[in-house]
């Protein structure tokens, strides 16, 4: 937004920061509908700071965000929709070329974040089955490091492809990319306490093993120690 235009539409020219503030509001109302509780972190044309949009997230205690876009290539044949969530610590991400990720907020809730993308990209899969499926990856991108809460970064279509570009340009088919965004937040809700329980399962496990582990290595550290004190005694 602002001075920020994002990927440009050349024919027919119209800017990723309009388009996404559409389909963004349009998602809104159809989960206000569905009994969720909806902030943007804009409803009009600024300028907001990647930083602060994670930080908004923080301050209002959100459960979760979903970041909209336009994509663009040099291909410009490219077409179809992504789903982008953090990489785990100690891997890359999916795309070619990138580095290794250290531990960031996002981290947090990679499994939660994880069926988030997933539920959103199955969505958009089953509701448009002529289109491009290009899959849910992993990428380090600034809203997915720095949020506190499960995330997931959307690119609905290429602005760079001439006829996805046409399409991206009518009201029914942002509403049809609403619709389907919609629809994966509520399966994601929908699936979400089950997969909760299964994560403290399995941090309680983890747990317990890594304190067996210290308790072994304290016993041989203890062990080493009383055997160096009768070899000097």
């Amino acid at each position: 937004g602002g001075e920020d235009d994002g990927a440009l539409s050349i024919a027919p020219q119209f800017s990723e920061k309009d388009f996404t503030l559409d389909v963004a509001q349009e998602l809104g109302r159809r989960l206000g509908l569905a009994g969720f509780e909806v902030e943007y972190t804009r409803t009009n044309d600024v300028a907001v700071p990647l930083g602060d949009r994670s930080r908004m997230a923080r301050t209002r205690k959100a459960d979760l965000l979903v970041s909209i876009h336009a994509n663009h290539a040099s291909n410009t044949s490219a077409c179809g929709f992504e789903t982008y969530v953090l990489p785990p610590c100690g891997h890359t991400g999916t795309s070619e070329g990138s580095r290794l990720c250290t531990w960031q907020t996002g981290n947090r809730n990679d499994f939660q974040s994880t069926l988030l993308g997933f539920c959103i990209q199955r969505s958009l899969c089953h509701s448009q089955p002529e289109r491009v499926d290009r899959g849910l990856k992993r990428q380090s991108y600034s809203v997915l490091r720095q949020t506190p809460c499960p995330s997931a970064l959307v690119e609905v279509g290429f602005l760079s492809n001439r006829g996805e570009a046409a399409d991206m340009r009518r009201g029914s088919w942002k509403a049809a990319q609403a619709d389907a965004v919609a629809a994966g937040i509520v399966e994601y809700a929908r699936r979400l306490a089950p997969l909760d329980a299964a994560v403290a399962q399995k941090r309680a496990a983890d747990e317990q093993a890594n304190a067996a582990w210290r308790a072994k290595i304290a016993a041989k550290a203890s062990a080493v120690a009383a055997s160096m004190l009768l070899v000097k005694s």
